[in-house]
């Protein structure tokens, strides 16, 4: 009788909610706002200068905000690690933030809190991006922040410690995650022995990493000639190409080595890989193939 009675109430509940909601459509429908001419976008034109170094510089006034943000981009990611250093452009990444021939960590994370920012760097397949944001008015002092920590990190031992202890404990976690574990699969699978099926550090990478590995990558790979500089905010673009040649000046250009790459496994048919992982409460399915090459003229 209970149920009976419960049921009722929801299916009045229900049919009430309904009337009103049939009710207010025609009233929402005739308040509904025409829609507006079509309002063109315009990209903000970019001006672009090279250093003698090599390093290119690309430059977009964005005036909406006074904010500026800058992205150096370093042209090596995963796909520039060892095979057996998988990880290595990764940790790279994180501690060359952590200290300069000038400042120790607190002292960077103070100066870009003051100014109203953020740093962060982060390593992909194919490139690391150091990037900092902030007020617009302290652009020539970001810059001055980005080349520093580009160009002069000390990748201290005890850093070096602390941060591959907590790498170690990601990987871990990574090991609980159902999409994680799919995308390894299912990228061993489609690349084989490629750097791009490469997706993470393991456990065994990271014990094999020590300081003197992290500053032979450093070395062979932060160039200006291997990088770019992208800077986006309320500046003028003629006074920050002045303040990128003053602080990356001293930068000096080398022949960083390029990733190997040979040739994915050729594949035929359709083919099915399952990733059993017990007791777990969520499924994660990952569909795919080789795509043309970005030069492909298609």
């Amino acid at each position: 009788m209970i149920a009976s009675v419960s049921f009722d109430v929801r299916r009045s509940a229900f049919v009430v909610l309904w009337c009103i909601v049939s009710l207010a459509a025609p009233a929402f429908a005739q308040d509904r706002p025409a829609v507006g001419p079509e309002r063109p976008f315009q990209l903000a034109p970019r001006v672009e200068k090279a250093l003698p170094n090599g390093l290119r510089v690309i430059v977009t006034r964005q005036t909406a905000i006074p904010k500026v943000s800058i992205t150096l981009t370093v042209l090596s990611g995963y796909s520039s690690d060892p095979a057996d250093l998988t990880g290595l452009a990764s940790l790279t990444a994180d501690l060359i933030q952590e200290g300069t021939k000038t400042k120790n960590s607190r002292q960077i994370r103070r100066d870009v809190f003051g100014m109203g920012g953020s740093l962060s760097a982060a390593a992909s397949q194919d490139f690391t991006s150091v990037t900092v944001r902030g007020l617009s008015e302290f652009a020539p002092r970001l810059i001055d922040l980005v080349a520093d920590v580009a160009m002069n990190p000390t990748i201290p031992e005890d850093e070096v410690a602390i941060l591959k202890q907590q790498h170690l404990q990601s990987v871990a976690q990574q090991k609980a995650s159902p999409q994680f574990l799919a995308n390894r699969t299912f990228r061993a699978a489609l690349f084989g022995g490629h750097p791009y099926a490469r997706t993470s550090e393991t456990e065994a990478s990271l014990k094999a990493m020590d300081r003197a590995k992290l500053v032979a990558f450093h070395r062979q790979h932060y160039r200006p000639n291997n990088a770019f500089l992208l800077i986006v905010g309320a500046v003028d673009p003629e006074a920050t190409f002045a303040a990128v040649e003053k602080a990356f000046a001293g930068w000096t250009r080398g022949d960083a080595p390029g990733p190997g790459y040979p040739a994915p496994p050729a594949l035929s048919g359709r083919h099915l890989y399952f990733v059993q992982r017990p007791n777990s409460i969520q499924s994660s399915i990952a569909v795919g193939n080789l795509a043309v090459k970005r030069s492909d003229p298609r």
